[in-house]
């Protein structure tokens, strides 16, 4: 495996496990699968295909992938991720969608699409804009 994957990977199992998702479980590895296909699948990604992929490897229905993520991510948000997140970029960071429903700090939390999204645009950045070596 390439050099930058592997430090790419163990970066995406850095910010999940700062956001309190445990390393071990199955729901760490589906996120970690999605946001690396957002990473290198950047023009051709798509949420739902990634779900049906990941639902056959796993045996499981497309649907029960997405609550997994779904659930995981609603779990482990709380009032500091996105300052969490701030940190670990070193900027501000936002979502451009939310649920309905409002965590304590009244900033609501992401949506599967938007938390994939966010991450793997600050991460691409990070490892296929700033690294062009």
């Amino acid at each position: 495996m390439e050099h930058k994957q592997i430090e790419l990977e163990a970066e995406i199992l850095e910010i999940l496990s700062k956001l309190g998702i445990p390393a071990e479980s199955n729901a760490t590895e589906i996120l970690k699968t999605i946001i690396l296909s957002a990473i290198t699948e950047a023009d051709s990604f798509d949420l739902d295909d990634q779900y049906d992929k990941i639902g056959r490897a796993y045996q499981i229905t497309r649907e029960r992938v997405r609550q997994i993520v779904c659930h995981t991510i609603g779990n482990h948000w709380n009032r500091e991720s996105l300052n969490i997140l701030s940190d670990h970029f070193g900027h501000p960071v936002q979502f451009r969608e939310r649920y309905e429903g409002e965590a304590p700090n009244g900033a609501g939390k992401p949506t599967n699409g938007a938390f994939v999204e966010m991450l793997a645009e600050h991460l691409r950045q990070k490892y296929y804009t700033d690294n062009e070596n």
